[in-house]
């Protein structure tokens, strides 16, 4: 019989069960699209998966409105699964597939990561990309196949090119959106949750779910800057927010233990992701000559959102994965200190770091980093392969800490299942498989919301590897 694993050994108490980074509306979004995790092999092979996935999802939705079908949305895709051509590792997986799958209807894939999406040659034309060698906005990608033409894949900024094409989400879905990602995170154990992705229209539908009394989270709301020209009017929604939360005409929401639902900050992106190979690194990828990632916003554009977010006193949040990135993060928010002006700086992954880095970030006023353990479990697969000796440079927790920068884990859900366990896996791998030093205490003490006076009495129970109960604010849910 096989010893029990780290998970199945685990057993004990969380206080205020806490995923400190995730995406909540699309959590729900994104479990209602096609769900592409599986799709493995060649192109003949994903072309009847494809279509097999396809026939399953219009069974099961047949009373969806014309407005639902117009395009057709799908996630989870990831081309490591796919074989690829020679040794230049291009993909074979192009906007043919989906061309021959779904005729003309507009598609719009996202990948596993949320940083690539994969498009058929409606959506191309529609998005006006249907042209050689189409030119791609700043900190975007627009591959293209030999003839010149779009291949179908769309990297960071060129993807909302097709994104915004794509019909908003009504009030009444959004709502549907949030109470099931609810149940998502509940079905884990959380009853605290570090959104990144909030918008005014999220917010409306998050406010009256708490007047309804049908929100059973515990909410912390950044919002979301994945257009940069997007910036100004999530500022000013955030400062508003806050503003009005700080405020005796509002009943002093701020110190009312109960309220569920607490305005942050600004949320902005630097680079991509590693699995994309968007993610910004100081050296190549190794599968990829000459490239090292997209860096979304130039270091004037950085500058002056953080100047702007912290003038008005509010954190501000900087999705940083790549080694190159968080060094100019780190050096950015040095030059602004240096100024005078300080501020709340929390890093999103900071998943490669270079020792410098670390020392240049334990100098700033405040920052604290939000990483995802659980990103090792699929990063580890291909992580050498792209990175070579820099692969060494992923998941620092333990020099992080001693540099006295506080820590939090969390899921960057929907990109990864909502889970604790996966947590607890993640580092326990990584230290058993690749010598890297697990944080200083056990992994749960990092997805435990640190505020105790807000919403007490909650608590998630396990038991062997096993959510047992969860509680909030003293019911059971």
């Amino acid at each position: 019989m096989s010893s029990p694993t780290v998970i199945e050994k685990f057993s004990g108490t969380i206080a205020n069960c806490y995923d400190s980074h995730v995406h909540w509306q699309a959590t729900g979004t994104f479990r209602r699209h096609l769900q592409l995790h599986d799709l493995f092999g060649a192109p003949m092979q994903i072309e009847q998966q494809l279509q097999n996935i396809w026939k399953t999802h219009q069974a099961s939705n047949q009373n969806s409105s014309a407005h639902d079908r117009e395009w057709i949305t799908g996630f989870g895709w990831d081309q490591h699964r796919f074989q690829t051509a020679g040794t230049d590792g291009d993909a074979l997986f192009t906007h043919e597939s989906l061309d021959r799958v779904f005729g003309a209807r507009p598609v719009f894939f996202i990948r596993i990561d949320g940083h690539a999406a994969w498009v058929n040659r409606a959506a191309l034309e529609q998005a006006g990309l249907w042209q050689k060698r189409p030119v791609g906005p700043t900190g975007g990608e627009i591959q293209l196949k030999p003839d010149g033409y779009p291949n179908g894949i769309l990297l960071d900024h060129a993807m909302q090119i097709v994104e915004r094409l794509l019909p908003a989400r009504t009030p009444a879905q959004i709502r549907d959106d949030l109470l099931f990602g609810q149940k998502i995170f509940h079905a884990a154990g959380f009853t605290h949750i570090r959104d990144l992705s909030g918008d005014e229209a999220q917010w409306h539908v998050t406010t009256e779910l708490e007047k309804n009394g049908e929100l059973a989270l515990a909410v912390e709301q950044f919002f979301g800057v994945e257009d940069p020209n997007l910036f100004d009017r999530q500022l000013d929604l955030a400062v508003r927010l806050n503003r009005e939360w700080d405020s005796a005409d509002c009943g002093g929401r701020r110190g009312d233990r109960h309220a569920l639902v607490r305005p942050r900050g600004i949320k902005i992106f630097l680079d991509g992701a590693l699995g994309s190979e968007g993610a910004l690194l100081s050296c190549e990828y190794c599968t990829r000559a000459g490239h090292r990632g997209l860096q979304l916003l130039d270091k004037p554009t950085l500058r002056d959102f953080i100047v702007r977010t912290w003038r008005n006193e509010l954190p501000v949040a900087v999705h940083a994965i790549g080694d190159a990135a968080a060094d100019i993060l780190a050096e950015t928010a040095g030059e602004i200190e240096s100024g005078g002006l300080k501020g709340e700086l929390h890093i999103e992954h900071a998943e490669l770091l270079q020792r410098e880095t670390i020392a240049r970030l334990a100098k700033l006023h405040h920052v604290e980093c939000f990483l995802q353990p659980c990103h090792y479990l699929s990063d580890r697969k291909w992580l050498r392969e792209k990175l070579g000796p820099f692969a060494g440079r992923a998941f620092r927790y333990r020099e992080l800490e001693d540099a006295g920068i506080p820590i939090w884990f969390g899921s960057d859900s929907p990109i990864e299942e909502p889970s604790v366990l996966s947590t607890l896996q993640a580092i326990d791998l990584a230290q058993r498989d690749d010598d890297i030093p697990p944080p200083r205490h056990h992994g749960t003490h990092y997805q435990s919301h640190p505020d105790v006076a807000w919403v007490p009495n909650t608590h998630t129970l396990f038991h062997n590897g096993r959510i047992e109960s969860t509680t909030f604010s003293g019911r059971h849910l």
